[in-house]
């Protein structure tokens, strides 16, 4: 289950409303096409942390946050706030357009090494005071990288199979210790009893056979269950791990497309600089500005003409 915390213009897309909110800056230059417009943000804690809260705390604890970032960087620079409940582990995304307090649009600017510093302790002490305990994540210090959202949920998904292992290992030492205790069985002091085969045990004996046998269906069912959850959390950072190589991969074969463009363009820039230095060195320039003045009427003229055509062609 996804709940949406931003509510203003919920029809617009995310990048429509990125759009809008620059459109609101009236920037005196045009945004540069390598600009960052939108930074995100995943607020969450871990898997026990939240199976300790009811779903209204849970639901307190995502509209605090909420409330830290819009008070941090302003309501009208959220485009986006979706909290995901239907996940192993309740998180949210909020999304921003980094929009300085004298209306620049510069992430580098916001997003300095001191600013997400401040951030990592402004964070927990904020939902402290709401009532959260919370602890600050542990600083970078330059040692830890960043992680994107796929790589965030990778990392997650082996934690949780790393707990799940610990937990199974858990198990299966009571089950060793169980094994061990059978020995004492053989030595438990037994009568036989006057009626039939039966045989009589003392009290102490026997509810300690009793205890042993619960605790081994208990565990015995816990194991199982372990097993299964491990085996399907192993199958999802699998696939998790898959499509991050595939986006991996996408993204290096851009990399190399732009590569190849920005060869081409640098190509294109030499010949321009050549034709221009050689029409300047036999004083052609005018005349070829004269020439290109009227291809460019001409080509004008012609793309009016045609489009009167096709709305002549449409109106029969």
């Amino acid at each position: 289950m996804n709940e949406s915390l931003y509510t203003e213009f919920p029809q617009r897309t995310y990048y429509n409303r990125v759009k809008d909110r620059i459109k609101e800056l009236k920037l005196p230059k045009a945004v540069r096409k390598d600009a960052v417009t939108m930074c995100g943000f995943i607020c969450t804690s871990d898997r026990e942390y939240f199976d300790k809260l009811t779903q209204t705390e849970q639901k307190r604890f995502f509209i605090a946050s909420y409330d830290f970032l819009k008070n941090r960087y302003g309501i009208n620079n959220i485009v986006a706030a979706t909290v995901h409940y239907d996940e192993k582990t309740p998180h949210m995304h909020c999304f921003i357009v980094p929009v300085t307090e004298n209306g620049r649009l510069s992430a580098k600017s916001i997003f300095t090494r001191t600013e997400l510093r401040n951030l990592q302790s402004d964070y927990p002490k904020y939902m402290n005071d709401k009532g959260f305990e919370i602890e600050r994540g542990i600083s970078s210090d330059g040692k830890r990288k960043h992680l994107d959202t796929q790589e965030f949920k990778i990392q997650t998904k082996q934690q949780e199979i790393d707990k799940n292992n610990k937990t199974l290992n858990s198990k299966f030492e009571t089950v060793k210790d169980i094994i061990q205790n059978i020995s004492h069985i053989e030595n438990i002091e037994k009568k036989k009893s006057l009626l039939g085969n039966k045989v009589t045990l003392k009290a102490d004996d026997y509810n300690m056979l009793v205890d042993m046998a619960k605790q081994g269906v208990y565990n015995s069912d816990d194991i199982r269950d372990l097993k299964k959850i491990n085996k399907s959390q192993a199958e999802r950072i699998l696939s998790n791990k898959r499509d991050f190589s595939d986006v991996f991969d996408r993204a290096k074969e851009f990399e190399k497309k732009i590569i190849n463009m920005k060869k081409g363009a640098n190509d294109s820039k030499r010949l321009h600089d050549a034709m221009f230095e050689t029409l300047n060195k036999y004083d052609l320039l005018p005349e070829a500005n004269e020439n290109f003045k009227i291809i460019r009427e001409k080509a004008i003229m012609a793309r009016k003409a045609l489009n009167k055509s096709k709305e002549f062609d449409y109106e029969r």
